[in-house]
Formats: structure tokens, sequence, C-alpha cells
């Protein structure tokens, strides 16, 4: 059945301290899924030698299998990767940190193991995309708000911003459901 497996159930303020463990793991079977966010930058992370991460769900052991939505200072990273990975930042996308207002990204896998990530930044319209296909690796974490989990557990790297949506489901959307959720 398609379903939503989980759903943020109120826009949430994030810190620096506070994480949310949302007790899904999208990646731990090889099966289609599909996972929406929707960040509003505060402008109150400072980038010295850390990311803040906004959504993290990834083997923190080389080569890095996952999903991981994090600041560093050269922009809002959005990466996705298995055997290969797709790897894009707001800066690529036309736009800095400093200029960033909110982001809204897609995170989607079909069944014949097509990636894609889809953003849209700052109420501009302008989606950006990109797509690949790969092999499956099983993350067998769960996706983490709010910062990153270690490779031993452990939590670090939070984030400051507020988190005005998250969706997890257990399908891929079609591109016009993905549209529909990436404009404002």
């Amino acid at each position: 059945d398609e379903t939503i497996l989980y759903s943020l159930p109120t826009a949430t303020t994030f810190d620096g301290t506070n994480y949310i463990d949302t007790g899904v793991a999208p990646l731990a079977t090889d099966t289609p899924f599909t996972i929406f966010i929707d960040w509003t930058h505060t402008g109150d992370s400072e980038f010295v030698g850390s990311k803040h991460v906004v959504a993290h769900c990834m083997t923190e052991t080389s080569p890095y299998p996952g999903i991981i939505l994090q600041y560093s200072n050269t922009g809002l990273v959005s990466e996705f990767k298995q055997s290969s990975n797709i790897s894009s930042n707001s800066q690529g996308a036309l736009i800095e940190n400093n200029a960033l207002e909110r982001a809204k990204v897609v995170y989607r896998k079909q069944a014949d193991g097509t990636i894609t990530v889809s953003r849209c930044y700052n109420e501009n319209g302008q989606i950006h995309t990109n797509t690949k296909q790969v092999e499956y690796v099983a993350v067998p974490e769960e996706l983490r708000l709010g910062c990153y989990r270690s490779n031993v557990g452990g939590t670090g790297r939070f984030a400051k911003g507020i988190m005005n949506d998250c969706k997890v489901y257990n399908y891929a959307l079609s591109d016009e459901e993905v549209q529909e959720l990436l404009l404002y």
C-alpha cells in the first residue's frame, strides 16, 4: 500500500541543540521511496570548519552511502550516495548561503534504481534536478532531522533553522507530484 511513513507533526525550530529521530529507515530495503524536506534558513549558523546537518540518513563510514542535506561554506549540499553519488549545492544552483532563505528538497528512489534529487530555493520557481541510476546499497540508519548520526550512534553538527515540513513516502512520487511539492 502507498502510504506516508513519517510526517512532521508541526513546523519545528532547530536551535543548534535539538533534533528529531523519525524512526524511518527508507534505504534499509531496496524499495521505492520519496523524502520531502521544506527548510527555512535563519542565518544563525557560522561556517568555520564543520557542516551543519538538516537531514541525515547515512552510514558514516567510507564510502558514506545514504542521504544528507547539509550546509557547508559553499552552499546547501543535497547529496545521495549509493555505489556512486549525486551531489549538488545551492551555489551550483546559483544561490549561496548568505542569500539562502528557504529550500525545498525531494529525494526520490524509483523501482528501477533511478535516484532523483530535486530542489527549489527562495520561492523563485526554478526547480533544479539531478538524476542517476545507481546500484543499491543497504543503509540501516533511520532518517534524523537537525543533526547527523555518527558511526557509533552519537550526534553532532546541529543545524539552526526551521523545518516547515518533512514527509517520507514508501513509494516514488510522480514528476508532477514532486513539482507540486517544490513549488510555493
